[in-house]
């Protein structure tokens, strides 16, 4: 063999040597690069945004004895898997207690409503609690703390028909209509009893003598023959309210709501320039109405 080629193997030789070690060191750092890729993967895959439970969404963050230990306050512990369980929480319309045990839906958060899990608004939804000053959401209204359709019904005193809206008292649409107008005579019983007024059975009339009847609402109560001497009526509602031959000696009507009120001298208040004032028998002329 020359010497020429002899000299072509050995460089030949040394190329394939260095290529070798090339392509080890290039496949090393593949490897790496690949190995992050999959780090990177796994890491992105235990990150967990608004929809996932707690921590970074490892079996370990989210193993759990009690919903205590859940930022979700919710520890799912399933049979066959005790004692621990792992951090949950509650999708759309699930039950719930609290806000936390919801998670959010489509990036829109929730808030735990009467028991299950609905999206988050800026104002309260029905059957929400309104006690601690939150708003409604339209159409509603707060009523003993929460979120209700208000009962529309006509007040007392006022007129109706056998076949339009329910009539209602300041306690609730429990009122009937009696010829044409709301009243309740059970409910007007309760509030003079309740203000100290008492029924006398000889004549069959309530006696209020002396009596604060200030701000109440006796609209559409049947008081014919009553006794309001020196009582106190001021701001009180009177709107349909019989008062036939009742007696306001030496009372106070400040303020009186007048409206369809049968005056103790039978006029209507409505022919008298909205109120009883002059129409009140034997002269009367009760504090807040101008003697003339």
């Amino acid at each position: 063999m020359d010497i020429d080629r002899l000299d072509r193997i050995a460089r030949w030789i040394g190329a394939s040597n260095r290529r070798q070690v090339l392509g080890g060191a290039l496949a090393g750092v593949t490897a790496v690069l690949s190995g992050a890729a999959v780090s990177d993967t796994v890491a992105k895959k235990r990150e967990v945004g608004a929809e996932g439970p707690c921590g970074n969404g490892s079996v370990k963050a989210n193993r759990c004895r009690r919903n205590r230990q859940c930022c979700t306050g919710l520890c799912d512990k399933k049979k066959g898997k005790k004692p621990y369980g792992r951090c949950r929480c509650r999708k759309l319309n699930q039950t719930c207690k609290e806000d936390r045990n919801c998670c959010a839906t489509a990036g829109q958060p929730m808030s735990c409503v009467a028991g299950t899990c609905q999206a988050a608004t800026t104002c309260v939804v029905e059957g929400g609690d309104c006690s601690q000053g939150g708003s409604c959401c339209d159409g509603l209204t707060c009523l003993d703390g929460t979120c209700t359709l208000p009962v529309l019904c006509v007040p007392l005193g006022r007129a109706c028909s056998t076949d339009g809206l329910a009539c209602c008292t300041n306690v609730g649409a429990d009122a009937t209509c009696a010829e044409d107008f709301c009243n309740d005579q059970e409910y007007c019983a309760t509030t003079l009893e309740t203000a100290g007024c008492e029924f006398t059975d000889g004549p069959d009339v309530w006696n209020c003598g002396s009596v604060d009847l200030s701000g109440l609402n006796l609209s559409g109560c049947v008081l014919s023959g009553a006794s309001f001497f020196a009582a106190d009526l001021t701001n009180a509602e009177l709107a349909g309210t019989i008062l036939t031959s009742a007696n306001f000696f030496d009372a106070n009507v400040t303020g009186v709501v007048w409206d369809n009120t049968t005056c103790p001298t039978g006029v209507n208040s409505d022919d008298n320039d909205g109120t009883c004032c002059n129409e009140f028998t034997g002269g009367q002329v009760p504090t807040g109405c101008a003697a003339g």
